[in-house]
């Protein structure tokens, strides 16, 4: 079936415009790259809300967008698991629990966190683990980038990979992780300025959403549980997709969802540039609440395309080909172009943020602790810009693998439970069991990559039954957790444990004074104390959602309310509308622990780092120049542009067959005009706060309190 989208000239000149902003970006924040610092952390200077949509955004590139839409064609309602279960709480937990450890022990990686808490060889084992599957990863970004422009335009796989390709290391190598993260932002808001219009028009399509699910219940083309959030997941069940109730709980929302969010170095990079011990904590807090809402765009469109395009159950198209199928037949022209801006958007999002945590554990990691060290900063400064084009010439080798799976989402799990869950087991009794040993942190990650891989062999081989190849992979998730857990206890109680004054900022409880029950770390507890009263004397006091506490228990009221409204009301698509009460498993919220954690500052706490505002010459630039570092003003500008084409177009250009295509709404006209409107609040937002000209900061002034923690006594830092 031909999915090839009719493209104008007008529509690519979407392309053209999208791609000047991400240039343009690339070459004015490279002046704000002066150490290695800022390259690879953006110099620990951003504030939470930029953090935060950089956060999210790393993770909805184009494997989210076609591998969920692919979910939500091929297995249903039940895919809003991976957020609701998944994410969410996950997302909620490394904010409030494991972020204090994180930025309070002034890590640069995750890695070098392993180092500090184990010992060398266990940092060595992850660091290469690490750059093996985010190269991996960043290969699925490629191919799926390379699928979707040879079957929407037309163009050459080689040739979509190496344009795409190139533009990220351009913008990439000039303005590192500033560059990058400013660039995630701009990528999620014409994401979902996207993804809404299509969602709209199909829903007016089918009738909107009772429309949608009639004809689901009809065709019954998602099976039994398609329209069941949590049907056939009962012990002993094998209907649900995504596996029973345990398998889900355990292996998706706990093993493999917290082993990615909050051990996956892509994700915690972001929260790691913060300016702050605050903004580090909401960063992904903050980016929790729009990520429960995106199973509405993203999943949506799945379940749309399964009644839009019945080649899908047919067998004549992939599931990874729903998402453009449903453009081809929803969005009419000028929204195609910016479709096709979206969807390089979204493969940029993720290939940079794959990139950019490459080079930063391959720079910090392996090159300097192990091949390189003690050189200058200029030195590994050069040394990230030239892993930054190695890393993308493997990814474009790796695409190749990732084309052998017919749904891309299987892939990512499988990668999921055999690199990203082990992790988290390592790091869940790292943090809170002082006892574990620095042996046991090695060989309890090799046993648990081994649990899930055997998982992953016994299925391929079919000596273990699964429904899918997810339900194989969150099993082997849960698997490699037990066997993290079992071989790093075993392992701990015949080895010595590292000396306790090695730990200090790194466990639970290790501080230089007592800790009394879940009272604060007293080094993180008067830093905190002593930034507020400088807010306070400012006029600026602390408010309740820049408390990382308050916010994050709104965020899991939310979520548990969506899932006992949502996830609880099950629609049997099945005519007779029949059920085993034992097939059906309760409604259970994964809640985030409650706690923090010690800090202290690391060895990189004091060092001082270049005033960010002044130029070569020493002079602070004016507001004019400070308002072009700051992000709002790109956001405004891109959303202008891209609203008053839409708009025009929808005014002057417009045809019948384009009103048809969205069921006689004017698509275009509308998404224009709230382009512009959202482009308005940016730039007012810009003018009433607008950036100080002294201190010239990236990103919001509200946030410009830097911590200043307190050093930590008896680190031992002799193998640096």
């Amino acid at each position: 079936m031909d999915l090839r989208l009719d493209a104008t000239v007008f529509d690519y000149s979407f392309v053209v415009v999208y791609l000047f902003f991400v240039i343009a970006i690339g070459v004015v924040t490279k002046r704000k790259v002066l150490t290695s610092e800022d390259y690879f952390l953006s110099g620990r200077s951003l504030p939470a809300w930029i953090c935060a949509l950089a956060f999210l955004s790393a993770n909805i590139g184009a494997t989210e967008l076609i591998g969920m839409a692919a979910n939500g064609s091929q297995y249903g309602l039940a895919t809003v698991h991976y957020y609701w279960i998944g994410a969410v709480p996950a997302m909620v937990f490394l904010g409030l629990i494991m972020m204090p450890f994180y930025y309070g022990s002034k890590v640069r990686s995750v890695p070098e966190y392993l180092r500090l808490r184990f010992n060398r060889s266990t940092h060595m084992y992850q660091s290469v683990v690490f750059a093996v599957a985010t190269i991996l990863v960043a290969g699925i970004n490629l191919f799926a980038l390379a699928l979707l422009i040879n079957v929407l335009i037309g163009w050459p796989l080689w040739a979509s990979i190496i344009a795409a390709a190139g533009v990220v290391l351009l913008y990439t190598t000039m303005g590192g992780l500033t560059a990058t993260m400013y660039n995630e932002v701009l990528q999620f808001f014409i994401i979902v300025a996207f993804l809404v219009p299509l969602t709209v028009g199909g829903l007016i399509r089918v009738g909107g959403i009772d429309g949608l699910l009639e004809a689901l219940r009809t065709n019954a083309v998602l099976g039994e549980n398609g329209l069941s959030v949590w049907g056939g997941t009962g012990l002993g069940n094998t209907t649900n997709p995504y596996g029973n109730w345990i398998a889900l709980l355990l292996g998706m929302g706990f093993v493999n969802s917290f082993g990615y969010w909050t051990t996956n170095f892509t994700e915690v990079q972001r929260a790691l540039s913060a300016k702050d011990m605050s903004a580090a904590r909401r960063t992904p807090i903050i980016a929790a609440i729009p990520k429960m809402l995106l199973p509405a765009i993203i999943i949506m469109p799945g379940l749309v395309a399964a009644v839009l395009v019945p080649e899908l159950a047919e067998g004549e198209l992939e599931y990874n080909e729903a998402l453009p199928a449903l453009i081809g037949r929803v969005m009419p022209a000028g929204l195609v172009g910016l479709a096709l801006a979206a969807l390089i958007a979204a493969f940029m999002a993720g290939m940079a943020a794959n990139v950019s945590s490459f080079n930063t554990v391959v720079t910090y990691d392996l090159w300097q602790t192990y091949v390189r060290k003690g050189r200058s900063d200029a030195y590994y400064l050069r040394i990230g810009r030239k892993l930054t084009v190695g890393g993308v010439l493997v990814a474009v080798g790796a695409a190749f693998i990732a084309a052998e799976f017919r749904n891309i989402q299987d892939y990512i799990q499988l990668l999921q439970s055999i690199f990203n869950a082990p992790l988290f087991a390592t790091f869940v009794l790292g943090m809170f069991w002082k006892r574990m040993s620095g042996p046991a942190g090695l060989w309890g990650l090799v046993a648990g990559a081994a649990g899930a891989a055997g998982v992953q062999i016994a299925y391929s081989n079919g000596l273990w039954e699964f429904n899918s190849q997810q339900a194989a992979s969150f099993t082997g998730s849960g698997m490699a957790f037990v066997f993290d857990l079992a071989v790093s206890v075993l392992v701990t109680l015949r080895t010595a444990p590292k000396p306790v004054e090695e730990l200090d900022g790194l466990v639970w409880g290790r501080t230089k004074m007592a800790v009394k029950g879940s009272h604060p770390a007293p080094d993180l507890r008067r830093a905190a104390i002593q930034a507020e009263r400088e807010r306070v004397a400012e006029g600026r006091p602390l408010t309740w959602w820049e408390n990382p506490w308050p916010l994050g228990i709104a965020v899991m009221a939310v979520l548990v309310i969506l899932n006992l409204t949502v996830g609880c009301r099950r629609r049997n698509p099945m005519p007779d509308n029949t059920r085993n009460p034992a097939e059906t498993a309760p409604c259970e919220a994964v809640e985030a622990g409650a706690g923090t954690a010690p800090d202290g500052g690391g060895r990189n706490a004091t060092k001082p780092l270049p005033d960010p505002g002044r130029n070569r010459a020493g002079r602070y630039p004016r507001f004019s120049r400070v308002a072009l570092m700051d992000l709002r003003a790109w956001v405004a500008a891109m959303f202008l542009v891209f609203g008053l084409m839409l708009s025009c177009y929808g005014l002057c250009f417009v045809t019948d067959e384009d009103l048809a295509k969205a069921g006689g709404a004017n698509l275009d006209l509308w998404t224009g005009v709230g382009m512009i409107a959202f482009a308005a609040a940016f730039a007012a937002w810009l003018v009433l706060r607008p950036p100080e000209v002294g201190e010239a900061k990236i990103g919001d002034p509200e946030d410009d309190v830097d911590y200043m923690f307190l050093p930590i006594e008896g680190r031992d830092d002799a193998d640096e």
